[in-house]
């Protein structure tokens, strides 16, 4: 099987090398534009002008509430699933971390959580949820090592004028369904920011 196949190569070759001796110019004209290409290549990365970043350091950021926050208002932080004491203590725990007087409230689900926002209580002021996707078993059980969760931030509204989002709040959404930008920039995203910019 082997040696038919070698046959059926080297005719084939033959029958190759038969058509383009028949057409040299052809064949010349080939040769050249391949060795053109390659020249064209090497020629255009030479004298094409590099520019190397520099690693991006960024400055730390103090883990604090914006300033345009209204202690006025009663915040929530909620977390996802209420059952569940891990939950609970990791969102005391941001709470704690963060230093305000926050609401802490849990929900059974995160379908109850948005029933909670959308209709049963639309002028809470739900600063973010702590959703955890692990179905918990008992209420003691401990939060495994590898956990997936999700961060559900609120709309910060504007302390005069409850009914607008604060001018603070540049983007209407998040865009948290991405995980890159639709038009990749070159270099580091965001590099001048601190905290790292526009999430979206």
């Amino acid at each position: 099987m082997d040696s038919l196949q070698m046959k059926q190569f080297s005719v084939l070759l033959w029958k190759n090398f038969l058509l383009k001796s028949r057409n040299v110019v052809g064949l010349v004209v080939e040769i050249i534009l391949i060795f053109l290409l390659f020249v064209w290549t090497l020629t255009v990365r030479r004298i094409s002008k590099k520019t190397s970043i520099s690693d991006v350091i960024f400055n730390p950021i103090l883990l604090t509430l914006p300033k345009f926050l209204n202690e006025n208002f009663d915040y929530e932080l909620a977390y996802v699933p209420s059952e569940s004491n891990a939950a609970r203590n990791i969102t005391e725990m941001v709470k704690k971390d963060l230093n305000f007087n926050f609401k802490v409230q849990g929900f059974p689900s995160e379908e109850s959580f948005e029933r909670y926002i959308k209709y049963e209580n639309k002028d809470a002021h739900v600063l973010a949820a702590i959703v955890f996707d692990h179905k918990f078993k008992t209420s003691n059980e401990r939060l495994p090592l590898q956990v997936k969760y999700s961060l559900r931030f609120g709309r910060i509204y504007d302390p005069e004028n409850l009914f607008q989002p604060s001018k603070y709040q540049k983007e209407i959404e998040w865009n948290t369904s991405t995980l890159f930008p639709s038009v990749p920039s070159l270099g580091p995203r965001n590099f001048l920011e601190n905290d790292g910019g526009n999430p979206g």
